[in-house]
């Protein structure tokens, strides 16, 4: 073979390999580009989901306020000592492995330092570890400055471990309105509709009872989300520095109640040492001044965590502390029952007016059997208007079965009872008014006309009667909230009341019932005398229920309605207190103390209300 030959062949294999490596560089190139730039987007959004975490920040929630802008209920930060565990990793000992013998040793160090119980188990410091690692491991809440500043003075001690700050539910008035408030606990919350859904939840308060229940969609506010990028341990590393994955979160609506705190912890004092409930409204237009129940608690305690012990006492108190009587327990009416039956009469029934009258011997004759009038020797002869001051019960057994139970029902029904109010509150009773088919009998009709038997009603319901007397027959709806403000707004929306539902009631009725609970307070033989406030006209009525009888002791329930003032009213109240001798002897000396209280009439109590 020549030499020119051989020299073409080689050269031809060079030019083979060159191009195969030109070939194979240019098919590098085209991978690399379409990887770096095509798809770049593709793998960055497929990093980001196996690095990113979602995490979900629940908004401030929202504040209640009286109608004088006094707050009820508020956020206050809770201090927390945290551990965060990616600096724990850090700076742990080389030959730990593992993590929660490391935290649970940090846990008792800082135990003995700050002389603080060490009350985690290894099965919650575990459980966060694989739930929420990125996320600081709270030890301690609520903790006080004097163990914040031991902790400051330790830090270089305990590397990872420092203060958190958490939102807690407080109520600056303490236990004042704790029923109507409520109180809220750790919710669980889940992604809102049509958003992916979060890797972790910091805590987030939900309502439990009462308005903070009932308004709790409202209150929340909106969630904002942050992203966090973690390793493949889980660990947090750093924040992603696109704002654009950021969102605020938004503060709740706060509200504005009807509530005037004042009153409420004037009412809230009249049944201190009792069972039972008190409701303060304006007839003009349903506004609930007070609602109190008693016993009562503080909604602190529970919102900022409560013990199982404290928990349980609570509970299995046999007072029921946490019933709120006003609207949920239902008490035989007795004697304010009796308007109602007035109304019916002279609304309903021919020939039964002011002037009718009826003869007590002091009892009602029921075949072979006697209803006793509380009288014992009788009243005499007497027409409707002394038959309401001295609250006759032969009286109102015979107007009563006259009206037959169909009309009164009817006129009951029409003034709320029976029925919900559909105030903002949970748990409403509707009380007890029995169907028109149920009663037959006379005895029925005149034990129910005198509000024994089958009725029952709330607090709440009886001072809407009330209120519908004062009102010359006109029935308010019952309202607790005056007005919103959203976040961002420096002024409440008001929420106009429900108008008043007018019965039409003649003048005659209402100069015959009117007059005659007027005399109940003001004549010095009326059953509410005890109530007399001094120069402020008042109109009420007292009742007595008997509910149930042991060791031979029958127990009754003492009941007092009123309003006030009685040419313009603005107030109308109902209490009822269990375990009363009767409603002028027990309830009427209180509702004396506490309208004396509200009309400024006691200087003392008045400077001595804080606030």
């Amino acid at each position: 073979m020549k030499r020119s030959d051989t020299s073409e062949q080689e050269a031809l294999r060079v030019y083979v390999v060159l191009g195969i490596m030109l070939a194979a560089l240019g098919f590098l190139v085209v991978v690399l580009s379409s990887i770096q730039v095509s798809h770049s987007a593709k793998y960055e959004r497929d990093l980001r989901k196996q690095s990113i975490r979602r995490v979900r920040i629940p908004g401030a929630r929202g504040r209640l306020f009286d109608r004088n802008s006094v707050c009820l209920a508020d956020n206050r930060p809770s201090y927390c000592i945290a551990i965060y565990l990616e600096e724990l990793r850090q700076f742990r000992r080389p030959a730990g492995k593992n993590i929660v013998n490391d935290v649970k040793n940090v846990l008792q160090q800082l135990s003995n330092t700050l002389n603080l119980k060490a009350d985690m188990t290894p099965a919650e410091i575990s459980n966060h570890l694989k739930r929420r690692s990125p996320l600081p491991l709270v030890a301690w809440r609520d903790v006080s400055s004097a163990t914040r500043a031991a902790l400051a003075e330790s830090e270089r001690k305990f590397p990872g471990v420092d203060l958190y700050i958490e939102p807690v539910r407080a109520y600056p008035k303490g236990g004042v309105a704790g029923h109507l408030l409520g109180y809220v606990g750790r919710a669980q919350p889940a992604a809102e509709q049509g958003e992916e859904p979060y890797h972790y939840y910091l805590p987030e308060m939900e309502g439990r009872q009462g308005l903070e229940k009932k308004l709790d969609k409202i209150l929340r506010g909106q969630a904002g989300g942050q992203l966090i990028r973690v390793d493949v341990a889980g660990i947090k590393r750093d924040l992603p520095s696109d704002k654009e994955m950021l969102r605020d979160p938004v503060s709740g609506t706060d509200v504005k109640l009807t509530i005037d705190e004042r009153i409420q912890r004037l009412t809230e004092r009249a049944l201190e040492g009792q069972v039972g409930a008190a409701v303060v409204l304006d007839p003009r237009n349903g506004d609930i001044l007070a609602m109190a129940s008693s016993p009562s608690f503080d909604p602190n305690m529970l919102s900022s965590g409560i013990g199982q012990a404290d928990w349980d006492r609570i509970r299995n108190d046999p007072a029921k502390p946490l019933i709120n009587r006003a609207v949920m327990a239902r008490y035989a009416p007795g004697s304010l029952f009796k308007p109602i039956v007035a109304a019916t009469a002279l609304e309903r029934i021919e020939g039964i007016g002011p002037g009718t009258e009826f003869a007590c011997p002091g009892y009602f004759a029921l075949g072979n059997t006697q209803l006793k009038c509380w009288k014992i020797v009788g009243h005499g002869t007497l027409a409707m208007r002394k038959a309401i001051e001295q609250s006759c019960n032969t009286y109102f057994c015979n107007l009563g079965t006259r009206c037959g139970y169909r009309e009164i029902y009817d006129m009951a029904s029409s003034m709320g009872l029976g029925k919900t109010t559909g105030i903002e509150v949970d748990a409403e009773s509707r009380g007890r008014l029995p169907d028109a088919s149920s009663i037959r009998t006379r005895g029925d009709i005149a034990n129910i006309s005198i509000g024994q038997g089958a009725v029952e009603a709330t607090p709440l319901q009886m001072a809407v009667v009330a209120g519908a007397i004062a009102m010359h027959g006109r029935v308010c709806r019952p309202r607790l909230v005056l007005g919103t403000r959203p976040a961002g707004e420096s002024e409440f929306m008001e929420v106009p009341p429900t108008p008043l539902k007018d019965l039409k009631w003649s003048e005659e009725t209402i100069a015959t019932i009117r007059g005659g609970m007027m005399d109940v307070i003001q004549s010095p033989t009326g059953t509410g005398k005890n109530a007399l406030v001094e120069d402020v006209i008042m109109a009420g009525k007292t009742g007595t229920a008997e509910h149930s009888k042991t060791e031979g002791q029958v127990k009754k329930w003492g009941w007092m309605m009123i309003f006030a003032p009685y040419e313009s009213p603005r107030y109308a109240v109902a209490m009822v207190l269990e375990n009363a001798v009767s409603g002028g002897t027990t309830v009427a000396p209180r509702l004396k103390r506490m309208m004396t209280s509200v009309f400024g009439k006691d200087e003392e109590l008045a400077a001595s209300d804080p606030g």
